[in-house]
């Protein structure tokens, strides 16, 4: 299953969902989680759904409180697949996405949670090179994380999937971290250290990648460090 919260981004929303729904994998439905203040998002996702009713499923829902973390675990409850991939709501991803991300799973039963990379768009260089800012993630080596091997605070949410089988033991993520919660960020930081205290893997896998199309101005960048600095900082007292 393929998990989708979005909030107010109909401009980009129908392009991500197309992107997921055109991956080559046979067998996989897609959540949008939608906590959206007009119905703009709902009608361009009830356009799509048709187009695709044979070969993926898409299924609509809306969440009348926000939060990011919320969300994630609103999806994850609706959705069955025994892997659940989360991406963005302003992201594209390639069309074996959904298929290399089952592929690093199967190839060690270890693995409980996966975060790939997040790139810049070609599309996008110039506008950066210009001062527009894209957050990414990108890296070339596949790394295991798990007890024995030191803990580090990497990956990103927009490209990112879990074994079922962990929210057994790790139960979901913290609502009170993440965009819309009251400490902003970090949830994804959060998830991941509880998942190797499990003794379980994390697995950084640089071939599971997708383009990032959020941008931020020079003016908007301060706030959004602020919030990562909020979320960061309530992390590493919880912890």
């Amino acid at each position: 299953s393929v998990v989708v919260c979005t909030r107010d981004r109909h401009d980009t929303i129908g392009q991500a969902i197309e992107s997921i729904a055109q991956c080559d994998y046979p067998d996989f439905d897609i959540h949008i989680m939608d906590q959206s203040t007009t119905d703009g998002t709902k009608q361009i996702i009830d356009s799509i759904t048709p187009k695709y009713a044979e070969t993926c499923p898409i299924v609509y829902h809306h969440l009348d409180k926000a939060g990011l973390s919320r969300s994630y675990n609103a999806g994850m409850r609706v959705s069955n697949g025994d892997i659940i991939a989360f991406t963005d709501d302003d992201v594209i991803v390639p069309t074996d996405w959904v298929q290399k991300i089952v592929n690093a799973f199967q190839n060690d039963p270890q693995v409980a949670l996966l975060y790939g990379q997040v790139c810049v768009p070609k599309s996008l260089e110039e506008s950066v090179r210009q001062g527009v800012i894209v957050p990414a993630l990108t890296f070339k080596n596949r790394e295991a994380i798990h007890k024995g091997k030191t803990f580090k605070v990497f990956g990103m949410g927009a490209n990112m999937a879990i074994r079922r089988t962990l929210l057994s033991s790790v139960e979901g993520f913290d609502e009170a971290l993440g965009g819309g919660g009251p400490l902003r960020s970090a949830q994804d930081y959060d998830f991941s250290y509880r998942t190797y205290l499990t003794g379980k893997t994390i697995l950084l896998e640089p071939s599971v990648w997708v383009d990032h199309y959020g941008t931020r101005t020079q003016d908007q960048w301060p706030l959004t460090l602020k919030n990562y600095g909020i979320g960061d900082g309530a992390f590493y007292a919880k912890h």
